[in-house]
């Protein structure tokens, strides 16, 4: 079954960028999967290192949709599927994130700074705890990440590449807040996407759908849109 799902999915890789990510995994999670066709299949990520325990689904069957997300035990559900889904509001908490890719470059004559150990010194005196994380990650897992410096810290991305698919998703991406609206952020998204464009990687990014100034920010970089996911969250029982 997951030779299937990952054959579908290297064919249709720019639909499928987001379940990409989380399949591979770089092998750090046990994966089971459901496969009825190839419009209607599942995955979920299991003892992933960091807790996650979370499932993915591609559907145009509203019957396999639901049985299926009404047996999961997990707590996340992202969905994509042909149809609007059908009321869970008692069950599930719900969001959409838009997805966005880009496979040709722009003229980007910016070079980020890839970071590295001898970085933490400025990158520990940033005001998000989020970016702390990511450059530890990114140091003991050997990730790269990029900022923009300039005697401290003033944006900074994290990404995530999946060789086994020719991808990298923009993890994260934060400007600190004096830096803010003076386009770091689109700046710095624009020079590393276009660096793993150039070795002929997709690059993905993704935000939530109300997050209006980092739609643009990925527009503004060279992306374009690809679809919009539904994010179900498990509400705690009363």
């Amino acid at each position: 079954m997951i030779d299937k799902i990952e054959q579908i999915m290297k064919v249709d890789k720019e639909t499928f960028c987001e379940f990409l990510t989380c399949f591979y995994n770089k092998g750090l999670a046990q994966i089971v999967c459901d496969y009825k066709d190839n419009k209607n299949f599942w995955f979920r990520r299991m003892n992933e290192q960091f807790g996650i325990n979370d499932m993915f689904i591609y559907c145009e069957d509203k019957d396999y949709f639901e049985k299926n997300i009404y047996s999961f035990d997990g707590s996340v559900i992202t969905a994509i599927t042909a149809f609007e889904i059908p009321s869970v509001q008692s069950n599930w908490k719900m969001s959409k994130r838009r997805q966005f890719c880009k496979n040709k470059t722009l003229d980007n004559s910016f070079d980020a700074v890839k970071l590295n150990e001898t970085h933490k010194p400025t990158i520990e005196k940033s005001v998000s705890n989020t970016t702390k994380d990511n450059f530890s990650v990114a140091v003991e897992f050997g990730e790269a990440c990029y900022g923009i410096i300039d005697k401290e810290l003033q944006c900074f991305a994290s990404i995530s590449e999946i060789n086994k698919a020719d991808m990298v998703e923009i993890s994260w991406i934060h400007t600190e807040p004096k830096y803010r609206e003076k386009g770091y952020a689109a700046r710095l998204l624009g020079a590393v996407s276009d660096l793993y464009v150039n070795k002929g990687m997709l690059v993905t990014y993704h935000c939530d759908s109300e997050n209006i100034a980092s739609a643009k920010t990925a527009l503004k970089s060279g992306f374009r849109e690809l679809v919009t996911e539904t994010i179900l969250e498990k509400q705690p029982s009363p």
